[in-house]
């Protein structure tokens, strides 16, 4: 989930994301966020670097290798809709919604 989310906000923002916006957008905890990374780090598909502005402060580059990592997981998940859900996948989202949300107001 930190692979894809330092993707998403790589993609979608001017400089790459901090570890903080990336523990923040999945709402990780600070901490286990450093400690994924840093085998993401050993494993090849992140690279952190200080920030030129602040060296205190991490920036996120994925490699070409987390890149794939990446999109690879992006076409699972988009499969594992399609097999899970179906064509007619936003009415099951929707009972399911239903469900979820009469169980909360029961409790």
């Amino acid at each position: 989930m930190l692979l894809a989310s330092a993707g998403w906000l790589t993609a979608t923002s001017a400089q790459p994301p901090t570890q903080q916006e990336v523990a923040d957008h999945v709402g990780a905890d600070r901490m286990m966020t450093s400690k994924v990374l840093q085998g993401l780090v050993e494993h090849g598909l992140v690279i952190r670097q200080p920030d030129p502005a602040d060296g205190r402060v991490k920036r996120l580059h994925l490699t070409p290798a987390g890149q794939e990592v990446v999109r690879r997981g992006i076409i699972i998940a988009v499969d594992l809709d399609e097999e899970m859900f179906g064509p007619d996948g936003d009415s099951v989202r929707e009972t399911l919604q239903r469900i979820a949300a009469r169980t909360r107001a029961a409790s």
